[in-house]
């Protein structure tokens, strides 16, 4: 597997001819998370499985931290056309 995009220090997409895998670095080594056939599902997805793992004490702490991960994720998409579904409302 040789595509490895780091999203973060803990995550990444890396892929196949079939497929886009969201992975995790556990210290040592990537884990897979999901499988998708669609590069805008797996980033929606990224965004959730950061929610969940945040550290977030709030409901409006978590919203917040998981709007700035999408928009930041939505300023690298404009140049190919590619729309994130709403992860945040």
């Amino acid at each position: 597997m040789s595509l490895n995009i780091k999203l973060n220090s803990k995550y990444a997409i890396q892929g196949d001819d079939k497929q886009w895998i969201l992975a995790k670095f556990d210290g040592k080594s990537y884990r897979f998370v999901g499988f998708y056939d669609d590069l805008a599902i797996l980033l929606t997805n990224y965004i959730k499985v950061c929610g969940r793992n945040s550290d977030c004490k709030t409901l409006q702490e978590l919203m917040e931290y998981m709007k700035t991960i999408q928009n930041s994720l939505q300023q690298a998409i404009p140049p190919y056309k590619m729309t994130i579904e709403r992860a945040v409302s």
